[in-house]
């Protein structure tokens, strides 16, 4: 147990040091002669291991320059020293100032002349609270270690049970989707199919990707929050990949008869980014844009770079209905659907812009919104461009 004396007068400091030193076992009994002192003491970079473990700071309350009061408002001040009980010592009873005193969180006072008896009781009082206090920290960080630490086991169990799941749905809903599409491009294996042959095999080929694509968004979950995602970083020719995106995507576009327009210069750098995690953030969001926009309506994708950052920015713009204030901070938590309007009309299990935010994220990029209801909204990301003494390695 440390305890440190503060007091101008060096014989009150040595007196009050012999009494506590001759009291019994203590640890280090410290002197400072000024409020300015101590505190410098107590606030150094790298305290030694005495002055980062004091337990009692006794002080006087009256002193040139920084005097008790302040001292002790500025002790309690500072979040690793708040903890730490002061007890001025004062030369008269004046409740004002010793109302000061305690309002700045001061613990106890005694009074001059020192009375032995009496300053040993009120060390031994404050030094059982620091004692119970310290017991009392240490057995609630030991309860939050557990429950983390049970925690992390409940997510790993809960993730794996996720990822045995999702890779055993994923088996049949490749081998359904593989037989439909083959079906609909070659009938001379099946026979000729009637109209309406063709379009409940459509309606099956649709919501069987949809759920594909769920069951991806869960496996992909799943490697973020067991931490096992890794990328595989290369430079890529941002609107070569764009447009590969964009026709891979055509289908989902033709249907609502939407145009793309691509403002990206040909003069644009390349990016750092691993292949499939890149295509699957601008899926994600040119998905999610097709999603909510109008019918025959025309989404642009711009890419720029951003001078000064070597960061390329990524911009998504719909003309759909656009987002309330309200719900643009959780449109990135996992599951979250706005709940407004089309919305509800609208298929989706709320994962992609999660994932989206994580993938970026793992990146080092960042990821945003800006939306304004009845004004559409435009979705942005960035990641770093690609160094010019790097090779291609794409």
């Amino acid at each position: 147990m440390s305890i440190i004396v503060v007091d101008d007068s060096l014989v009150t400091r040595q007196l009050i040091a012999a009494f506590i030193e001759a009291d019994g076992p203590t640890g280090a009994v410290l002197t400072a002669a000024s409020a300015q002192e101590a505190f410098n003491y107590l606030m150094m970079d790298d305290p030694s291991e005495v002055v980062s473990s004091i337990d009692l700071i006794l002080m006087d309350i009256t002193m040139p320059g920084m005097d008790g009061v302040e001292a002790c408002r500025r002790i309690k001040s500072v979040p690793r020293l708040h903890d730490i009980p002061v007890i001025v010592v004062t030369g008269h009873d004046d409740e004002d100032y010793l109302d000061q005193a305690f309002g700045a969180g001061a613990f106890d006072y005694i009074t001059k002349p020192i009375r032995k008896t009496e300053l040993l009781a009120r060390v031994r009082s404050a030094c059982a609270l620091k004692l119970e206090m310290d017991r009392r920290k240490l057995a609630y960080i030991n309860d939050l270690d557990s429950k983390h630490r049970e925690l992390e086991r409940e997510t790993l169990a809960k993730t794996q049970i996720l990822t045995t799941m999702t890779h055993e749905l994923n088996t049949p809903l490749v081998s359904v989707l593989g037989y439909v599409e083959k079906m609909l491009r070659n009938q001379e294996s099946v026979g000729t199919l009637t109209e309406r042959q063709e379009k409940y095999l459509d309606t099956i080929l649709r919501n069987t990707r949809r759920l594909k694509c769920i069951v991806d968004g869960l496996l992909d979950i799943s490697s973020i929050e067991a931490w096992t995602l890794r990328l595989e970083v290369t430079n890529l020719d941002v609107r070569e990949e764009i447009g590969r995106i964009v026709e891979v995507m055509r289908p989902q576009i033709d249907e609502k008869g939407l145009q793309i327009s691509l403002d990206i210069s040909p003069e644009l750098r390349r990016v750092r980014a691993d292949h499939l995690r890149f295509s699957q953030i601008v899926g994600n969001l040119l998905g999610n844009a097709c999603k909510y926009s109008p019918l025959d309506s025309t989404i642009t994708i711009a890419a720029k770079e951003n001078p000064g950052t070597r960061r390329i920015q990524i911009d998504i713009s719909d003309v759909g209905e656009g987002i309330p204030n309200a719900a643009q901070d959780q449109l990135f938590t996992k599951f979250y659907r706005t709940d407004y309007s089309t919305t509800r009309k609208v298929y989706g299990a709320g994962l992609g812009l999660f994932i989206a935010k994580h993938l970026v994220e793992t990146h080092g990029g960042r990821i945003w919104v800006q939306s304004e209801v009845g004004n559409g909204s435009t979705f942005s990301f960035t990641l770093m461009t690609a160094r010019d003494d790097l090779k291609d390695d794409s």
